[in-house]
């Protein structure tokens, strides 16, 4: 009798990988605008097509999540696996050499908007639970499965509310990001289980002038010139002291810039945007301090200079431990299916394992596709790694929803744990 890796194997060689893929891409769900509806509409009779149950949540009319779920029988752990719907705008199409909606396929690669960034995680995990019912996996948990809206804007219109709601919960998750480092990378595994997450500190900064004609300008305060003082002292910070073994340093960017009306007119006011990006085990109050006293510093030995700040946004970053027991088991799949281990890394950028982390629930993230492939030009993403993917997210969840808290159960392993 086949095993149940071998059964999981073979439902996911012999599944519509690249149709699935396809028609993902092929539906524009560029955020801005935000607009999910006619994917989720998509995916919710998808998913009920083949005996997934599907259920549909909007935060506001446009904006729509999907949450499927397989039901164990009782007994033992739940697992989330959580993607997302939305991608960045396409931009300027002309750069592009393919359609950036046509799911084109060239060498094993399937190219478009949202392919890697998270269109493939979003496939891998419907064939995983699609695999699973299939090959008659027997399960106590239940696996659930949001596909959420909003995740380029920050989250709150799709993980946040799916969370607040109290649609979602688990013992554990996935995050299906794409998080294999690319080739040029002097790292070995290039696949990576992301356990941490970095957050940040977004100021606005504006800084108060006094506005004359440009002819007699030296009878003014010009507020972009005061605030060419903050930038280069904002820069000048030092933030090498501080180092999180797999997220790195913190970095500060000034991303905006505007202020003034006219070149005939001293500017009055000037506005900066800065984006203070944070590490796990940083005091983040210090953060914030070491920004505001910059201010402070200034201003008193510049009677001329009148800055004031604000956070416009705060996302405080994230971690759980290696020794969780959902990332043991991710790296087990991940072994059992590719023949080797993931690396134990960090994400530079922020993502949806913040706030289910900050609602207790271990999360890791680990998906299909290369990590400099978000985003981009021409992304794409393999299809033999959303196979893989949909390979050991299978895997994973049979081995953690056999799992009753206290005992693992020999003979509901999908592969075999290795004796110490």
């Amino acid at each position: 009798m086949n095993s149940v890796k071998e059964k999981i194997n073979q439902q996911i060689e012999q599944s519509n990988a690249i149709d699935l893929l396809r028609n993902l891409i092929n539906i524009p769900s560029s955020d801005p605008p935000g607009d999910t509806r006619t994917i989720a509409d998509f995916l919710a009779k998808a998913l009920r097509a083949k005996g997934i149950r599907a259920d549909l949540f909007s935060s506001d009319p446009t904006r729509v999540s999907v949450v499927g779920r397989l039901k164990g029988k009782g007994g033992g752990k739940s697992i989330l696996f959580l993607g997302h719907l939305d991608t960045v705008p396409i931009g300027d199409s002309e750069q592009w050499s393919i359609n950036p909606l046509g799911g084109e396929c060239h060498k094993g690669k399937i190219y478009g908007r949202g392919s890697s960034d998270c269109k493939g995680g979003v496939a891998a995990m419907i064939l995983a639970a699609e695999a699973l019912l299939k090959a008659s996996v027997p399960l106590r948990g239940d696996i659930i499965l949001a596909m959420a809206a909003g995740e380029e804007t920050l989250s709150e219109m799709g993980t946040a509310f799916l969370l607040n709601k109290g649609v979602i919960t688990a013992d554990a998750a996935i995050v299906t990001e794409p998080t294999t480092l690319p080739a040029e990378l002097p790292v070995n595994p290039h696949l990576q289980i992301f356990i941490a997450s970095r957050g940040m500190i977004i100021f606005e900064i504006t800084t108060e002038g006094k506005a004359v004609h440009a002819k007699i300008a030296h009878q003014g305060v010009n507020a972009i010139a005061k605030m060419s003082e903050i930038i280069l002292a904002l820069q000048n910070l030092k933030l090498d002291h501080i180092r999180h073994p797999f997220c790195g340093t913190p970095s500060l960017n000034i991303g905006l810039i505007d202020g003034g009306t006219s070149s005939q007119i001293v500017p009055d006011r000037c506005r900066i945007i800065l984006n203070r990006n944070t590490v796990p085990g940083e005091d983040l109050s210090s953060a914030v301090d070491q920004v505001t006293a910059t201010l402070d510093d200034l201003m008193a030995k510049d009677n001329f200079l009148k800055a004031k700040a604000r956070i416009l946004t705060r996302e405080d970053p994230v971690e759980v431990s290696p020794t969780e027991p959902i990332v043991t088991i991710l790296n087990e799949a991940i072994e059992s299916a590719l023949g080797r281990k993931a690396g134990i890394g960090g994400m530079i950028g922020t993502n949806d394992s913040r706030f289910l982390i900050r609602q207790g629930i271990p999360s890791v993230i680990c998906g299909p596709g290369i990590t400099t492939q978000s985003h981009g030009i021409d992304e794409y993403v393999e299809v033999e790694s959303v196979r893989n993917a949909a390979k050991i997210y299978a895997l994973a969840a049979a081995r953690y929803c056999s799992y009753n808290g206290s005992i693992y159960p020999e003979n509901a392993f999908p592969f075999k744990r290795r004796r110490e």
